[in-house]
């Protein structure tokens, strides 16, 4: 039983009036970390770095190369809003 569905939370959050919506599942697919972390470890594949230094530059090269476009498409993907409002 998780602390978040426990019955007693729930009791507190029905008396202050608030409607309880829970989440879906974890599903590895809308995992924003794991989408990001594809790209970015396909961006350092084809840099290549064999060093600690150039390694050091593929890093902050790989992460300037991500644009906003990239994260607002990973995040329509993981289903959260888009707006930049």
């Amino acid at each position: 039983c998780s602390i978040h569905k426990g019955e007693n939370i729930e009791a507190l959050i029905a008396v202050s009036g608030v409607t309880l919506i829970y989440l879906p599942p974890y599903s590895p697919d809308f995992h924003q970390l794991r989408i990001v972390g594809q790209r970015f470890k396909s961006i350092l594949r084809s840099i290549g770095a064999r060093n600690y230094p150039d390694l050091l530059k593929s890093l902050e090269d790989a992460f300037n190369s991500l644009s906003t476009s990239d994260f607002q498409s990973w995040f329509t993907h993981s289903c959260y809003c888009t707006s930049l409002d």
